[in-house]
């Protein structure tokens, strides 16, 4: 697995070398840091920190789509999330720099040792870009049905990468 990553960010270093800072059909590799925490009748309690991996593609400056992975463990907890989705916001350009404010959403696969759902999530963030590097930032939330049970999910997440 460690080979994939190297191979990855490898590719993705040498390919953003061959293209403009513009923020527009460009896709993104990025890797980052995930939290999750869930609330059960009044009570929150945390799935954990984690990983995420995300690819996204940025069609213009409005609207942007991504799939995206994230592991969080905590102890006996344990959530993988896979998110497919995209946000839409307004891109502010400067020399070399833009950053985008956002609302996302889309569908997601959670799965964790004890349950697992899809459906609907939605969210808020935004996404900072110097030269061919960016760093995301975003919460969002879904709601699950647990053997009966509602359980509200809040991911938070910040992710660096490369533009290629």
């Amino acid at each position: 697995m460690k080979k994939l990553y190297f191979t990855a960010i490898t590719l993705a270093i040498t390919l953003s070398s061959q293209v403009s800072a513009n923020d527009e059909n460009r896709h993104r590799l990025g890797v980052g840091y995930s939290t999750t925490d869930a609330e059960v009748m009044g009570l929150s309690f945390g799935y954990g920190d984690g990983i995420k991996l995300e690819y996204g593609y940025d069609a213009n400056k409005y609207l942007s789509a991504h799939i995206s992975y994230e592991k969080n463990d905590e102890g006996l907890l344990r959530g993988d999330t896979m998110k497919l989705g995209g946000d839409a916001g307004y891109t502010f350009y400067g020399e070399n720099v833009s950053i985008k404010p956002f609302i996302s959403g889309g569908i997601y696969l959670y799965e964790e040792n004890f349950y697992d759902d899809s459906g609907i999530y939605f969210g808020f963030g935004a996404r900072a870009s110097y030269k061919n590097f960016y760093a995301d930032v975003r919460q969002e939330f879904f709601d699950m049905k647990d053997q009966g049970v509602s359980v509200d999910i809040d991911q938070f997440s910040f992710t660096i990468g490369l533009k290629i």
